[in-house]
């Protein structure tokens, strides 16, 4: 309980928050509220896989890009939406590359 507290406090303190912060935040609150927060686990994450600091370590950076198609297709009931989730799109069933 503790944890999502901490989290919900992260997301709504004033002045502006790390990527990591809002990582680790959004990962507490997906276990608590799936439907809610697994949309915008995915989104940290992507904005998380373009911080400079993950430059020089690849694996890192694929480590979160798995994350968050795992997250996105947890969010999804239907696999056409996990592209747009991810931020591209997808014109035909077999474009789906996730």
């Amino acid at each position: 309980m503790d944890a999502i507290v901490r989290a919900r406090n992260v997301l709504l303190a004033s002045g502006r928050r790390t990527p990591h912060e809002e990582v680790d935040a959004y990962r507490v609150l997906a276990q608590v509220s799936p439907a809610a927060y697994l949309p915008r686990l995915v989104g940290a994450l992507r904005q998380l896989g373009y911080d400079r600091s993950y430059d020089d370590r690849p694996e890192a950076c694929l480590a979160l890009c798995e994350e968050a198609v795992a997250a996105a297709r947890a969010a999804c009931d239907d696999f056409r939406q996990v592209p747009e989730l991810l931020g591209g799109q997808a014109d035909e069933p077999g474009d789906l590359i996730v």
